[in-house]
Formats: C-alpha cells, sequence, structure tokens
C-alpha cells in the first residue's frame, strides 16, 4: 500500500505509540482488503453500540498514550 511521508512518520512512531498503533491496525486492514492508498479524513465518527461490553473497551484502553498526531 502506498503511503505518504506523513503516514510513513506515523507508521514509525514519531508522533507518539498511539497513533503508531492505529497506522499499524489501518495498514494491516488496507492490506487485507487489497487498498492501494489511504485518504486522508479530517473527522471521524465512532459508534458507541461498538462498547457494549468490557471486551469492546480493550482496545480504547489499552492504547498507548500519546499527544496525538
Amino acid at each position: 500500500m502506498q503511503l505518504t511521508a506523513r503516514d510513513e512518520q506515523i507508521l514509525n512512531g514519531e508522533y507518539g505509540p498511539a497513533p503508531q498503533t492505529a497506522m499499524r491496525i489501518l495498514t494491516q486492514l488496507g492490506e487485507v482488503v487489497g487498498a492501494d492508498e489511504m485518504l486522508d479524513v479530517e473527522q471521524v465518527h465512532v459508534d458507541g453500540c461498538i462498547y457494549e461490553s468490557e471486551a469492546h473497551l480493550d482496545l480504547p484502553k489499552n492504547l498507548p498514550r500519546s499527544a496525538g498526531a
């Protein structure tokens, strides 16, 4: 998958561990679905119903703390 220079920096941990973890997940997902590249987004919505049990809270609880990208 083609990554921008900024995507590569995030993947390399230059913006901290939380963005790096998120970028690892996104790049692996992109490769699984055969994506050629990623799209930049400015705003997203996370549906609250995914947090219906303790198991669904594991990812946000375990993401490393970071100042953000």
